[in-house]
């Protein structure tokens, strides 16, 4: 992947329709590392809660940009998860075709997948191995 372009570019500002072609780009790489799902944060390497453009990978993948959430995608649904105060503006950020919010447990949201994650990604950049596992569970 060392040649490949940059899967994100940090200038673009994100608008909902940007979310679907990105989504399917995640998908592609996740199917070809062998990967079942992959856990997208809101926060930076730093677990700060306010982000600098290049590490606002939550928004630049669904397009949602309030301070707190994160996202699951799988190969077959996607899901953003916030608290209750972006119940709304997560309704009008992202593409709700692709993406399912939930400002209620993960639980719920799992059991509405196909199949559980067997191998979850997240980067380690920006999840520990602790948080990672209990965001996938």
């Amino acid at each position: 992947m060392a040649n490949d372009k940059p899967f994100q570019i940090f200038t673009v500002q994100t608008r909902p329709e940007d979310g679907p072609p990105r989504l399917a780009a995640l998908r592609a790489e996740m199917a070809k590392r062998g990967f079942d799902g992959y856990i997208v944060p809101r926060t930076d390497a730093h677990q700060g809660e306010y982000v600098t453009a290049q590490d606002a990978r939550l928004g630049w993948l669904t397009g949602f940009s309030g301070s707190a959430g994160f996202a699951i995608a799988t190969q077959e649904q996607a899901g953003v998860f916030v608290d209750g105060r972006y119940r709304v503006q997560v309704k009008g950020e992202v593409d709700l075709a692709h993406y399912t919010p939930s400002t209620g447990p993960k639980s719920r949201w799992r059991h509405g997948c196909a199949k559980p994650c067997q191998r979850a990604a997240a980067s380690p950049m920006t999840r520990g191995c602790k948080a990672a596992r209990r965001s996938a569970t």
